[in-house]
């Protein structure tokens, strides 16, 4: 009820009020600048196509702003880019898309240390749930309450921009690696043939509602009740 709309986006001066936001200036600083946001816009647009029509160009690449630029300011970046110094005939991957470096992706149990918040952190085996809880730990950062909302012209919560930290890819492998093995639940392993399945014998996923699956392919599904 007491919402109000500080952007006012399509009246006179909205793209000055937007990226004059406390939230904003601060994401762009954070981030290298207004071209640096540009540039990483368009690169995610050429990651978004190489993983469609291609496979995963790279598994740590992530766009490092929370915020995307106007579509006009995007076209504008793009053609100062392009257009004074491109041959006739090339294309803007020529100029603009960056190499990327494919690297490795995480493994499940670390996608999920990467994903979940802290209140989640029963999902996972009690040592890495220490690493989400417990103030000593190395990412302890990662996990924080101490989050902005930005209500970003939007008077519904659910359409808010929720100013999450970014995730230290090798922090967070790091942590979780340097964890005994013993600690870590093996049902998070897998390999490149086989996929594991844990669940109660009494749930949806119990293995006598997967029989004609793995009948079908022994090497599919390895269950356990």
């Amino acid at each position: 009820a007491n919402f109000v709309d500080e952007s006012r986006l399509g009246e006179s001066g909205w793209k000055a009020r937007d990226y004059g936001s406390p939230y904003v200036q601060r994401d762009v600083v954070m981030g290298g600048g207004l071209d640096s946001l540009m540039k990483e816009y368009v690169k995610g647009l050429d990651w978004v196509l190489r993983y469609y029509y291609a496979g995963c160009p790279s598994w740590g690449w992530y766009f490092p702003f929370h915020y995307a630029p106007f579509a006009s300011d995007l076209a504008h970046f793009v053609n100062k880019q392009t257009l004074p110094t491109t041959p006739k005939g090339a294309h803007i991957d020529d100029t603009l898309s960056a190499d990327f470096e494919l690297g490795k992706p995480f493994s499940p149990l670390e996608q999920l240390m990467a994903v979940l918040p802290a209140a989640s952190a029963h999902a996972l085996p009690p040592k890495c749930r220490n690493l989400m809880l417990s103030k000593d730990s190395p990412i302890a950062d990662f996990y924080t309450d101490d989050v902005d909302v930005d209500p970003n012209g939007k008077a519904m919560p659910w359409l808010h921009v929720v100013l999450l930290p970014f995730v230290d890819e090798n922090r967070l492998v790091q942590a979780v690696r340097s964890l005994p093995a013993d600690d870590v639940d093996v049902s998070f392993q897998t390999t490149h043939d086989s996929a594991m399945i844990f669940a109660p014998r009494n749930h949806s996923l119990s293995a006598n509602r997967l029989t004609a699956v793995v009948q079908e392919d022994p090497n599919a599904l390895v269950l356990a009740g």
